[in-house]
């Protein structure tokens, strides 16, 4: 197995905004470990697109296992991010710590759905692009509702407002609330 450093391979111009090519032709069965760190470009693209306030810090190493049949990708990834606490609307820190374990089927054995339908999907041709993955693993990783330790929603500090329907409020002019009706 032997270990790449990232920064040396990525091919620019793409539309990805983190872009780390890697041809499986030239990974074996035992595999090839890569280490990926994101410069302060690449962050603020990523951070615009997975939508928080900044990125400080993306890298992962990421073991890529190919043969004909499957692909295997296996790691951990690091960030740190600045959100928006979905309860107070305040900037919060989220730091992800994630295992990383990927399977995906190649070749003609990919269209049969039947064999093992646990995969993480397909993957065809012979390029991937580990940056866009990483990128991936890091929308899938942060919380769904990020919520500030202690935070305080806004309706409990600021009070509910009441609306009421306008038939309501016409029952109360003609003095129908609170009066039981007989039919």
């Amino acid at each position: 197995m032997t270990k790449d450093n990232a920064s040396s391979d990525t091919i620019v111009g793409t539309t990805h905004e983190y872009t780390y090519v890697v041809s499986l032709d030239a990974i074996a069965r035992d595999g090839r470990t890569f280490h990926l760190a994101t410069d302060d470009g690449a962050r603020m693209k990523i951070a615009a697109r997975v939508g928080v306030v900044a990125l400080h810090n993306l890298d992962a190493d990421l073991t890529i296992r190919a043969s004909s049949k499957r692909l295997t990708i296996h790691g951990r990834m690091r960030a740190q991010l600045t959100r928006i606490c979905v309860a107070s609307l305040e900037e919060m820190d989220e730091h992800i710590d994630d295992d990383i374990d990927a399977q995906f089927r190649r070749g003609e054995d990919a269209t049969d759905t039947c064999e093992n339908n646990l995969d993480d999907g397909i993957h065809e041709g012979n390029e991937l692009d580990l940056g866009e993955f990483l990128v991936q693993q890091l929308a899938l990783a942060m919380a769904p509702y990020p919520r500030k330790d202690g935070a305080i929603n806004l309706v409990e500090q600021y009070g509910a407002t009441t609306e009421t329907s306008p038939f309501h409020e016409l029952a109360k002019l003609t003095g129908e609330i609170g009066k039981k009706h007989d039919t």
